[in-house]
């Protein structure tokens, strides 16, 4: 990795919180894997064999519905790991992971994850903060799918993606994802109409 990819990982909220030797040793160990637009990571049902961060580039979260139609969960930013509940579950995946865009990745092969769990097991601790927060944005966005309208669900993951995928200028923030409005419609669960 170069000093900026290594910083962009530190940078990380979570994964910057890392006690330094694992986090460390996660940097030394893991593979750069580089992806196109609409590439397929993992798809859902299969089995778990990595744990990934992502580097640059954005990575979305969805699956098909029995009928073929697209859902799509969410979109990760640059610094966000993700893969590791089917390493500690071992069961299938829970969903697709896809490029956004072109992406790059650092991926750790589950025999790689297994060890440095092995080795610090103070990781498990890092580990359960990192799924309550996850369980906290699931049940926001349940909440949000029951209880709000949808012109506030947008507005809510509008200012979501600002977050994890703006570009400030000034006052002013732009998405700086490609965003169809097909694409829109698949993460509030409508058609683009």
């Amino acid at each position: 990795l170069t000093a900026a990819q290594r910083q962009a990982m530190l940078d990380s909220p979570w994964f910057g919180k890392l006690p330094a030797s694992p986090r460390d040793e996660v940097l030394d160990l893991a593979t750069l894997r580089h992806l196109n637009e609409g590439e397929v990571v993992y798809a859902k049902d299969r089995p778990g064999d990595a744990w990934y961060g992502i580097l640059a580039g954005a990575i979305r979260l969805g699956a098909s519905g029995p009928d073929g139609r697209q859902g799509l969960l969410t979109f990760l930013p640059r610094g966000v790991w993700f893969g590791d509940t089917s390493l500690f579950d071992h069961l299938p995946r829970p969903h697709d992971a896809v490029a956004h865009c072109p992406t790059t990745l650092l991926a750790m092969s589950a025999a790689q994850f297994e060890g440095l769990l092995d080795r610090y097991p103070v990781l498990y601790r890092h580990f359960v903060e990192l799924l309550c927060q996850r369980s906290r944005m699931m049940f926001m966005a349940l909440e949000a799918w029951t209880a709000f309208s949808l012109d506030e669900r947008l507005a809510m993951h509008l200012v979501h993606l600002a977050n994890g995928h703006g570009l400030r200028d000034g006052a002013d923030v732009a998405i700086n994802l490609h965003l169809p409005q097909e694409l829109l419609a698949q993460l509030l669960g409508v058609t683009r109409q």
